[in-house]
């Protein structure tokens, strides 16, 4: 996520920050002290810490370990988005001695973890996690600061370049860290076609994607932000982005976004170009972070030697689970079939992890082996703005390494260990 939504009971994320981060213990030997090859549960916070500094997660956020003893030891490490009752099952399943999700669990603080009530189920999980011995660690708005940060990872899976930080980060000298990305197409290419990309690039989720804009615009800037983004619209304005990449895009500042910059003379008298709206699922785009987070690991494992598996989860947990698009013929403002034009393509998988194990599997859910398809619609209306979307269906599809696919969890290996397992 990277701005803190409005504290509404509809959308309860913007809490106090829940008192300080625990620190790595200073007896805690390094690793070349100890012959065990396996590192503990502090030496691996401690190296997560480094990838995403707590310090720069906001003020309203809850990031760091949420329970686990620092000195057990750690071998597996499973990669999710949400902490929920799917994924610590997943986490169980693979015997893993930690689990880092993005998004924490108690991100409005909390007095009781006890499994009653209706915020039970989140006692629950932080029971069946200390029963079965895996750690909990959040890194949340730290690793949308971070670089690289979510949105980095992103930019990469929709195939995009960066060019530097949306928001940066004042405190950085190397101008490389902040709030979301600003990128660049890897080629010359239009809204529809970036619109397709994504679709591409981007796990399958009901509601696939929803764009706002001229298909036929051309797109040569596009910011990107992993989570809810309609907190930076005046950032991506003021970049003069042609594009906004986002998530949980509400209709007023979405609205707003749009007209505030998109009036050509008149009595607003303005001039610059409104970006172009594409929002995607929260999870989606906050799913490919897991894969880099993972690799990330990965090298520092290989740094120290430890004896260290990652997993990436690819069990779905955005909620919504169906799509029913409006279709009446007669409904206003739906686009005659005069004006309607479509664009569909087959989704690719993004870059999978090399395999380093078999993770234990389950039989896949519904939306196994998806693909996603992106549909243009241009509005029979006289302002030249039409609406773009992006939905995704199911097919057969071998081999995807999108959440869904036939394996829950993906592991991963370093390239120089040649698919062997430690």
């Amino acid at each position: 996520m990277c701005s803190p939504p409005p504290a509404t009971d509809d959308h309860p994320e913007c809490p106090a920050r829940a008192g300080n981060l625990p620190s790595v213990p200073e007896s805690t030997p390094p690793p070349s002290a100890r012959t065990s090859p396996r590192p503990t549960l502090a030496e691996v916070t401690a190296a997560l810490d480094a990838l995403w500094p707590p310090e720069l997660a906001e003020s309203w956020d809850a990031v760091g370990l949420v329970c686990g003893d620092p000195a057990a030891e750690v071998t597996r490490v499973l990669f999710a988005v949400d902490p929920v009752r799917e994924v610590v099952d997943e986490a169980l399943r693979i015997g893993a001695d930690l689990l880092v999700t993005h998004h924490p669990l108690y991100l409005r603080g909390t007095t009781t973890v006890a499994p009653v009530g209706p915020a039970g189920f989140k006692g629950q999980v932080v029971h069946d996690l200390i029963r079965g011995g895996v750690a909990l660690l959040v890194a949340h708005t730290n690793a949308d600061r971070a670089d690289p940060g979510v949105s980095d990872a992103l930019a990469a899976a929709v195939d995009l370049r960066v060019t530097g930080p949306l928001v940066p980060d004042p405190a950085d000298p190397t101008g490389r860290r902040g709030l979301g990305r600003l990128c660049e197409p890897l080629a010359p290419l239009t809204l529809a076609a970036f619109a397709e990309q994504a679709a591409r690039g981007l796990p399958a989720t009901a509601a696939g994607l929803r764009i706002a804009g001229d298909p036929a615009a051309p797109v040569r800037t596009v910011a990107v932000c992993g989570g809810s983004g309609d907190g930076l619209f005046a950032q991506v304005r003021a970049a003069g982005a042609d594009v906004f990449l986002t998530a949980d895009l509400r209709h007023h500042p979405a609205s707003e976004a749009r007209q505030a910059a998109g009036q050509t003379g008149g009595s607003a008298g303005g001039s610059a170009r409104a970006p172009a709206l594409v929002d995607a699922a929260h999870w989606a785009t906050e799913w490919p972070w897991c894969e880099q987070a993972a690799g990330q690991l990965d090298e520092i494992s290989d740094r120290h030697g430890w004896a260290l598996r990652t997993y990436v989860s690819r069990t779905v947990t955005d909620p919504w689970t169906a799509h029913a698009p409006s279709s009446h013929p007669d409904a206003p403002g739906a686009p005659s079939s005069a004006s309607s034009a479509s664009a569909t393509s087959s989704a690719s998988a993004p870059p999978s992890a090399a395999t380093k194990s078999s993770a234990p599997t389950e039989p896949a859910g519904p939306a196994a082996s998806s693909r996603s398809s992106a549909s243009a619609s241009t509005s029979a209306s006289s302002s030249a703005t039409a609406t773009v979307t992006a939905t995704t269906s199911a097919s057969s599809h071998t081999g995807s390494s999108h959440p869904g696919a036939s394996d829950t969890t993906s592991s991963r290996t370093p390239s120089s260990s040649s698919g062997a397992p430690r």
